[in-house]
């Protein structure tokens, strides 16, 4: 953290970019190259930590992310590398639990179903190793995935990683606030592959209206309550619908 802030910001974050592979590290005037003194000082702390060349044990390598991650990795993207791959279909250089899993230093990263997360979350805790977790299926009245009493000192989760779900939860969160009155829906569309419905996204955008109502209750699907009189006059703006659609072929 030091070595972020030994010279004026953003100049060491850009150098730090430049050795992941992410831009030339060029700044523009004011601003000027970092010294080569700290930047040999950053650059071992980013070793030490495993930045770049972070190497990745995927949870879930043989799922539709999971496959993707290998991909990128095995072009060796950002420097990255695969310190170990685990589902439990198995296949070529999967271990089907985390139980056959040697000894392995990186981070661990998990793109698996609900269900699985608690193994990921186990490594991660017994192993001192920090875990990301692409949450699928927050449980019912939580934002994000349930660990119990166990969780990682370093902890990133997420019910979609893209930025511009990020950006839609933030806008979400400003059109409830501005309407207070309004009916909310969240409707959804989703190809016949997939698992889960209502989708861990669509939990999250409901989790966003909830953090401006607290007392909405989220409903999924509207089959027997589409008719405002159901609920009453002006009781409607308490519930957040959640309506998923399915593709079928």
């Amino acid at each position: 953290m030091n070595a972020l802030f030994s010279e004026v910001n953003p100049i060491p974050v850009n150098a730090a970019l430049a050795a992941m592979g992410f831009g030339k590290g060029g700044v523009r005037l004011p601003l000027t190259p970092m010294e080569d003194c700290r930047r040999a000082v950053l650059l071992e702390e980013m070793k030490r930590l495993g930045v770049p060349g972070m190497k990745i044990l995927i949870n879930g390598a043989a799922g539709a992310m999971g496959l993707e991650l290998c991909r990128l990795l095995q072009a060796h993207y950002a420097g990255g590398e695969v310190a170990a791959l685990v589902d439990p279909k198995g296949g070529q250089g999967i271990y089907p639990s985390f139980s056959q899993v040697p000894d392995v230093q990186g981070t661990v990263l998990d793109f698996s179903f609900h269900t699985a997360t608690g193994a990921a979350v186990d490594y991660a805790v017994d192993h001192g190793l920090p875990l990301v977790v692409g949450d699928h299926r927050p449980r019912p009245g939580r934002a994000g995935p349930h660990f119990g009493c166990r969780q990682p000192d370093s902890l990133f989760y997420s019910g979609n990683m893209s930025l511009g779900i990020a950006v839609l939860c933030r806008l979400v969160k400003d059109a409830v606030r501005f309407f207070p009155q309004a009916d909310v829906e969240i409707l959804e569309v989703h190809h016949n592959r997939k698992a889960d419905a209502p989708s861990g996204t669509a939990l999250m955008l409901a989790e966003a209206v909830r953090s401006q109502r607290p007392e909405a209750t989220v409903l999924c699907g509207r089959s027997g309550a589409s008719k405002r009189e159901l609920w009453g006059k002006s009781a409607f703006p308490r519930y957040v619908w959640a309506t998923p659609w399915a593709f079928t072929r």
